[in-house]
């Protein structure tokens, strides 16, 4: 577990500097708001029995407070501790399937913060949904939806032969991040994979941070 968020952290940093990502200040607050959203907009084009969910929650704080943090509650994540300043780096991570994710993950979100909190620490929240495209629905029609439910004004896209993804600022999310000039809350992108001719459909705010 430890190897493989401190991985994922090392994936973290590497993407957010190619992207050029600047993230919003560390937060206390619980953004259950975000995570609801960002469900009932998956709940358009992904059936909750077939959707996973992903939280991940960074910062950096005082060694002491990190690997209380860590050590008091293994299952929560994993830390990277650096010499400079004595400062660590810590990421925590749950993930969630079905049709219960939603709840589940909510309850987790508050043992998060209240862990947190009792070490003093605050972080950057980062919220994923994951599924297959519904049957009978068009890849086309999810960038429809998403900017008419979201009410969101793309900014940036990517697109090649199976893959395409938007990023949007949409008034539905708090969280949000500066990508080169444009500030976004919003990544949306669908995959066609190829074995099974299905698209996948993943949802991130204020990105995304899993593979897609």
């Amino acid at each position: 577990m430890k190897r493989s968020l401190f991985l994922l952290l090392q994936i973290f940093v590497v993407v957010a500097a190619f992207a050029g990502w600047a993230f919003a200040k560390p937060s206390s607050s619980v953004p259950v708001n975000d995570l609801r959203q960002l469900s009932a907009l998956a709940d358009e084009f992904i059936s909750a029995e077939e959707r996973m969910l992903v939280v991940t929650i960074r910062g950096v704080g005082e060694r002491k407070a990190v690997l209380g943090l860590v050590g008091a509650h293994p299952e929560h994540g994993g830390a990277s501790c650096g010499e400079i300043g004595g400062k660590c780096v810590f990421v925590l991570r749950h993930s969630s399937f079905g049709a219960g994710a939603l709840s589940e993950t909510e309850a987790w979100m508050g043992r998060a913060a209240s862990v947190m909190e009792e070490y003093m620490l605050s972080g950057t929240w980062n919220i994923n949904v994951q599924g297959w495209l519904q049957d009978g629905k068009l890849a086309d029609s999810v960038w429809e939806v998403v900017e008419s439910a979201a009410r969101a004004a793309e900014t940036e896209s990517y697109e090649d032969a199976a893959t395409r993804s938007l990023s949007y600022s949409s008034p539905l999310f708090q969280s949000s991040i500066i990508s080169g000039e444009e500030q976004i809350n919003l990544q949306v992108a669908a995959h066609r994979v190829t074995d099974s001719d299905r698209w996948r459909v993943t949802l991130g705010t204020p990105a995304i941070l899993i593979e897609y």
